[in-house]
Order: C-alpha cells, then sequence, then structure tokens
C-alpha cells in the first residue's frame, strides 16, 4: 500500500511540473529587443526603397540641411529619387550662417506658461552682424484633445474635452482657461433597444426562425421582451426545407454565337438545379450546358504606327457571330483591336545661326527623325510646329556710330567726320538736327552761319544749344524742303563743316480704336526705314490677343517686340483683345490655398498651392465655375481654366489617429495605430498613464508612406494592466489617443502555476516520507 502511495505522489509530483515547464517554454520563445532588431534587419535585408522627400534647411543660427530622401524601411539617405546617388547626414549638413550669443545679458527671455509658448530672442554675436533669431520655449503642459465617443448599450461614452499634459486637469476649451471635473465629460451607456422579431416558417430557400428579441443597436439576441435572457440566433434558427417548386428549361441548341443546355428543372423559390421533373436529382449548370460551336474566323491585319497616329495588332472577326477575337483560334474575345499609341517624335535639335547685319541666320529648331516624319518644331517637347519659312532670322543691318558699325565694323562711307550725330534723314515738312565736335560755348550769333544747298538759312528758323564739347542746330519750322538730297554747312569761326541731309517722303500710321483696349503708334507719319513702337493698353478684364499692322496693299509687315519698320506706303495698325476671368480664393480655416494666378485665360491651366496648419490636414480642394456653378475637375493642384470667373476653395481636417485610439494593446504583443494622413517622420512620441505620469520613451516602428506607428511588444510589456494617453508628433502636427494594456495571454493553465508548484512540493515530500519510513523499516 505505501509503494503504490509512492508511485501515485511521484505520477503527481511530475503533472505538477508541467505547466511551469509550459510557461518557462513561452518564456524562452520571447526575443529582446536586439534580437528583434537583427530580425528586423534581416526581414528588410533585400526591399524596394520608399523614398520620403526631406527638404532643404536654411542654417540661420543652428545647423541646416541640404534637400535629400530618406528611405523609410532602411533609413538608408539619397541625393536623388531614384534613389541611386547615396549619400550621408555629413554631406548634407550646412553650417550655420550666424553665432548665437552665449552671454545671457544678451538674450530678451520671454517666459512660457503652462499652455502658452514663450520665446528667447537675440542678435548675432558675429561682429558688425545685426540679423535678428529667436527660440521658441516650449509651453510646461499642452491642452491635449480628446474627441467624443458615442456611448453603446452596454458601455459609457464621453463628451470632447481638453486634458492638460502636465497636471492632467480637466477642461473645455483648448486655451485651459475653463476647467470641468472628469464626470461632467461621462455618457452613461444607453441601454439596449429591443425589437420584437415575429416567428416564421422556414422554406427550402430560406431558414425560418422563433419569435425572439434583437437590440437595434448593438445585435444582441433575447428570449424575452425584458432582455433579461441572452440567446443566440443558431438557438432561434428553423432549418430549411427538402419541398421544392420547379420550373422547366427546355433544351436549348448550342450555335457558335452561344452555348445550348439539355432539358432541366430549376426550384423557383431555392435556385437549385434537378435533371428530373421529381427533383429527386440534383444537377448543376455545368452539367446541362452544352459548350459554344467553333468560330469561323477572318483576320485583319495590324496596322502600322507613326509619330502622329495611332496603328492596331492583329484580330480576327467570326463572320457567324460577328464576335473579335485576338487570336486566330477564337479563345480570347476582345470588344475592339488593341490599340498602338503613337510612337511620338524623335527629335534632333539644330542651334541658332545667328543673324549678321547683312546676312541671315536661323532660329534653333528640332527635326523629327523618324522615316517619314520629318516635321520641324520650336521647342523641345514638339507642341509647336514651324515651317521653313519661319526658320529665318533676318539680317540686322548696319548700326554705324561715329562711321563705324558697331556690330561688324564696317565703315560708312558717307560719314563726315566733323558731325557727331543728328537727324539727318527726315520725313518731308520735319525739321532735322546736326551734333558737332566743337567748343562753342563762346561762339557769338555773328560767329556761326548755316547753309542749305549753299543757300543761308535765316537764323528766325534756328534754334542753337550750346555746351562744353557740343553744339546742336535744329529748324524751329519747316523751311521748305524738297524730297531728295540737300547740302548742309556749318561754318564757324573754328572751321566748316558739313553732311547730306536725306528728305523722303512720309506716310501715314493710322491706328483705329479697336474694342476692349488701346494701341498708339510713337510716330503718326514716317518715313521708309523709321522704327515705329506701339504702345497697347487692354481694357480691364482683357489682354492682348493679336497685334498686326499692313500696308496698303494689304501686305503684312513683320511686328517684333512691338515694334516694326515703317515701308514706303501708309500702314494700318490693327489690335484685338479677348476676354480674361478672374480667379477668386476664398479663405480658409486651419489652412490656406493660392493660386498662381488672378486671372487667367480660357483652357490656361491654374495651378493651387494648398498649404494645411500645424495639426491639420488637407481635406478638399474645389473650385467652382462662378456662371454655372458647377465644380471644376482639379487634378495634382491643377485645374484649367473654364470661360467664367471661379471660386477657389479649401478645408482641412484635424490631424488624429483612426485606427488603434481606445483599443487593447495585450501584453507581449505589439500595437499599431494608424493616422488619418501620410507623413514625413515622427518627431517623438508621449505615453502617459491615468495620474499623468510619463511612462519610459517608447520604442516604436514607423511607416510613413501608410501613416502608420507602432509600439514594439518589448516596450507594451515594459507597462503594467491600465489605460493610457498617447501623443504622436508627426512633422504635419500632434494626433492624440488613448490605449489599453490588458493581462499576459494563457499558455496553457498558468494562471494556476503557484497551485501545481505546491502540489509538487507537497507530492515530493509525501515521497520523501515513505521512503524514509522503508529505509528505517528494513534496517530494523
Amino acid at each position: 500500500m505505501k509503494r503504490f502511495l509512492a508511485v501515485l505522489l511521484c505520477l503527481l509530483m511530475c503533472v505538477s511540473m508541467l505547466p511551469a515547464y509550459a510557461f518557462a517554454e513561452t518564456a524562452e520563445l520571447e526575443l529582446d529587443d536586439q534580437e528583434l532588431e537583427l530580425l528586423k534587419v534581416n526581414q528588410i535585408e533585400e526591399h524596394q526603397h520608399a523614398l520620403i522627400p526631406v527638404p532643404a534647411r536654411e542654417a540661420v543660427f543652428y545647423p541646416g540641411n541640404a534637400a535629400y530622401y530618406k528611405c523609410s524601411v532602411c533609413g538608408e539617405l539619397f541625393k536623388d529619387v531614384n534613389a541611386e546617388i547615396p549619400t550621408t547626414e555629413s554631406e548634407v549638413y550646412v553650417k550655420p550662417a550666424h553665432t548665437k550669443p552665449t552671454d545671457q545679458d544678451k538674450l530678451t527671455v520671454t517666459p512660457a506658461t503652462c499652455t502658452r509658448n514663450g520665446k528667447i530672442e537675440y542678435t548675432c554675436a558675429d561682429e558688425g552682424c545685426n540679423v535678428k533669431g529667436a527660440d521658441v520655449i516650449v509651453a510646461h503642459g499642452t491642452a491635449c484633445y480628446y474627441e467624443p465617443n458615442e456611448p453603446t448599450c452596454t458601455s459609457q461614452g464621453n463628451t470632447a474635452y481638453y486634458r492638460c499634459s502636465k497636471c492632467w486637469a480637466f477642461y473645455a476649451d483648448q486655451d485651459a482657461t475653463q476647467p470641468i471635473s472628469a464626470e461632467s465629460t461621462v455618457v452613461a451607456p444607453l441601454g439596449h433597444n429591443l425589437v420584437a422579431v415575429l416567428a416564421k416558417a422556414a422554406t427550402c430557400a430560406e431558414e425560418g426562425n422563433q419569435e425572439y428579441w434583437k437590440c437595434s443597436r448593438c445585435g444582441a439576441v433575447f428570449e424575452d421582451e425584458q432582455g433579461t435572457v441572452p440567446t443566440d440566433l443558431q438557438n432561434v434558427t428553423i432549418q430549411k426545407t427538402t419541398n421544392h417548386q420547379l420550373i422547366k428549361h427546355d433544351a436549348v441548341q448550342e450555335s457558335c454565337a452561344h452555348a445550348g443546355n439539355i432539358d432541366y428543372w430549376e426550384c423557383s423559390v431555392c435556385g437549385k438545379l434537378f435533371s428530373d421533373a421529381e427533383g429527386n436529382t440534383e444537377t448543376t449548370g455545368a452539367a446541362v450546358a452544352k459548350p459554344a460551336l467553333q468560330h469561323t474566323l477572318t483576320k485583319t491585319e495590324a496596322t502600322a504606327v507613326t509619330c502622329s497616329s495611332e496603328g492596331n495588332t492583329d484580330y480576327w472577326t467570326c463572320s457567324i457571330c460577328n464576335k473579335i477575337f485576338s487570336d486566330a483560334n477564337g479563345v480570347n474575345e476582345i470588344q475592339q483591336a488593341d490599340t498602338v499609341l503613337a510612337a511620338g517624335h524623335d527629335l534632333e535639335k539644330t542651334e541658332a545661326v545667328a543673324a549678321t547685319c547683312t546676312k541671315d541666320g536661323t532660329r534653333e529648331y528640332w527635326t523629327c527623325k523618324r522615316e517619314g516624319c520629318g516635321k520641324i518644331f520650336a521647342d523641345e517637347e514638339g507642341k509647336n510646329e514651324l515651317q521653313i519659312a519661319e526658320l529665318t532670322v533676318k539680317a540686322t543691318g548696319h548700326h554705324f556710330e561715329g562711321g563705324v558699325c558697331k556690330d561688324c565694323g564696317e565703315i560708312d562711307k558717307t560719314f563726315k567726320a566733323s558731325v557727331k550725330n543728328g537727324n539727318l534723314n527726315i520725313g518731308e515738312g520735319e525739321g532735322f538736327s546736326i551734333t558737332l565736335d566743337a567748343d562753342f560755348d563762346t561762339v557769338t550769333a555773328e560767329e556761326w552761319h548755316l547753309y542749305l544747298d549753299g543757300k543761308e538759312i535765316n537764323k528766325e528758323y534756328i534754334t542753337v544749344s550750346k555746351g562744353s564739347v557740343i553744339f546742336t542746330i535744329s529748324f524751329a519750322k519747316d523751311p521748305g524742303l524738297t524730297l531728295g538730297e540737300h547740302i548742309v554747312t556749318v561754318s564757324t569761326a573754328q572751321g566748316d563743316v558739313s553732311a547730306i541731309l536725306t528728305v523722303s517722303q512720309s506716310f501715314n500710321v493710322n491706328t483705329p480704336k479697336p474694342e476692349n483696349g488701346s494701341v498708339s503708334a510713337s510716330k503718326t507719319t514716317a518715313s521708309e526705314g523709321d522704327t515705329i513702337t506701339l504702345t497697347v493698353t487692354p481694357d480691364k478684364g482683357y489682354k492682348l490677343d493679336k497685334l498686326s499692322v499692313v500696308d496698303a496693299d494689304k501686305n503684312s509687315i513683320t511686328v517684333t517686340s512691338n515694334q516694326f519698320t515703317m515701308p514706303a506706303k501708309d500702314v494700318t495698325v490693327t489690335a484685338t483683345f479677348k476676354r480674361i476671368y478672374n480667379v477668386a480664393v476664398s479663405s480658409s480655416e486651419h489652412g490656406s490655398v493660392s493660386a498662381d494666378k488672378s486671372a487667367a485665360d480660357v483652357d490656361e491651366t491654374v495651378k493651387l498651392t494648398v498649404t494645411p496648419d500645424y495639426n491639420y490636414i488637407r481635406d478638399s480642394v474645389k473650385v467652382v465655375d462662378n456662371t454655372t456653378k458647377k465644380q471644376i475637375a482639379v487634378k495634382d493642384n491643377q485645374f484649367t481654366m473654364p470661360a467664367s470667373d471661379v471660386t477657389v476653395s479649401a478645408t482641412f481636417k484635424r490631424l488624429k489617429i483612426i485606427y488603434g485610439n481606445g483599443g487593447t494593446a495585450h501584453y507581449g504583443s505589439h500595437y499599431s495605430f494608424a493616422l488619418n494622413s501620410p507623413f514625413a517622420e515622427v518627431e517623438r512620441i508621449e505615453v502617459r498613464d491615468a495620474n499623468g505620469k510619463m511612462m519610459l520613451e517608447p520604442l516604436y516602428d514607423s511607416n510613413p508612406a501608410k501613416g502608420i506607428v507602432t509600439l514594439r511588444r518589448s516596450y507594451i510589456k515594459s507597462l503594467y494592466v491600465g489605460t493610457y494617453d498617447i501623443a504622436i508628433v508627426t512633422d504635419l502636427g500632434i494626433a492624440y489617443g488613448t490605449f489599453r494594456v490588458s493581462s499576459s495571454p494563457k499558455t496553457g493553465d498558468d494562471s494556476n502555476v503557484a497551485l501545481w508548484v505546491t502540489v509538487g512540493v507537497i507530492s515530493a515530500a509525501g515521497v520523501a516520507g515513505i521512503a524514509y519510513y522503508l529505509l528505517k523499516k528494513r534496517k530494523k
């Protein structure tokens, strides 16, 4: 009997050790932080870089950086968006341009309060530099926003409130000026709202049910109207019957256009198929179907593609059913032949050849090298096609100055060295002026004379401007010069100088009044070869569309930069204007939107810049046609201007946690939060317990491209059971939320490990006692 008891106690001791072994085995499966980091590195050794652009930051009083890209998976840095040129933090580092003073007397400090930031203002310590800077002193606490949560049937909710991150007090406003109690934010549970579900008989297609009551809010099921006896749908469900309502489907002959079938019967209630009228033998759609017949196909050859026109691939058409296929076997049916997009131009640039005084040049242009094309374009994108005649840049003509062309150096054979400059080519009825290289400060009226073709001009027609170097003579009115060349001679005590004066026929410059603007010319009459400058002024809401000049024979005159050269004919200047439309931008709350144009033409592209405030993200951007009140499509922050004024507006929503807020993190498991926007980087994460105490700095991973932050399981294990507040600080702002840490998940029956250990100790003691008794008895 004692031996049997000893064996039984040994077995009990062995069984008591199994839970402890299971618990120890579970502990051995957990990885420390170093093992987790090694596992992470091994997981991302081969991956596609997920690059996040890091913009350049100006280095004023603190170090800055050049623009670069950072992989959100492995953390490597690159100079380019294709991850082909690696870089380092030292390479992108930018040294501060100014020195912050260290003397406290040179700092102006505005202290921070609990909820409002302060600042430190200072001036650069470098000699002679007056650049000013300022640092922010972060508020001691932050009024953290907690969103309202609706109560459920069995759990309470809460109203919206703010809570100080330092003292953990409750407030009704963001500035923490209206304190409230924690109890005032609580919303009591709603209780079940039970609705009776009447009893329903079962059919062959649908299950039935007994009478029961169901909560319209949470879906809980009860046997009684008072909700005191809970049940589930399985207990109240009545299974389907086997009585079918059969409808016959007659046989259909197959063809290449469609499949056929044999006779079969279908239940109108449950939809099942049967091969007999009694519904004894169930069948399937495949069993009763007869495949379609083969197609009679005719091939259509492929069409070649060009630079600007599409082509198509080979395809086959059935002459019976007219269906189209991409293969000769009629297996792959298509709606139409695959289109091969136009190849686009293969452009080669020809550099510009500058025009000279006497020789025409050519503008730069691009030529398509593809065979059969050869088109010419003004741009490398191939958008603006040119004709051969448009390539020529006209010769500039000589620009004589002092008898020498300042562009090419050619000598002006008609130049008189003693005449510095002057208006010696005039139209009929015009006066003229000349400038001489001489000092006439002391010349009197009797010491100079002006002769025209050897005949002295009466001095009442002449005005003289004296100077230390030059001396100018001009006619006050027309002396009656005839067309052609005349000899002008100025006689002074210092000598005589002569020049040729050419009088040309004058022609009219007509500028009729256009609609929606005005145009004027620098001269109303001019001689052949004169340069005429045009001034164009659109009315408000309009811009110049076309500007043209034609002579009396309707020949077009070239206008360049609002200037043209006068021909030997009257000319007419015509300007047309077209309507432009206003782009109005509405002010936005929590952000701003701006347009690169305040007015634009029809079909012109307008670019928008959308900038959310800190703690907010973009919600929507709308552009509305003010005439039709319809919304204009916006893609990639751009839209096409309609024939109407438009109004641009933007809305922004608060950055917040949309997944994981209010959830439960299980001990020994990681826990993830998802924000409602991607971000560039996580600056820091704050976790506080229910008393507002800051916990250890979190260990976490992030996926910025998806807006996900994950607390590592090693950090979750460092927290005790309870509810925590979390603040995730990103480059976009701060997202607030809560989460709860639960107890360790059970492995076997580890909740009773202490009990099993106690049993094991007692069993061991019993075995030892029996062994001692037997040994003592044997000695006797």
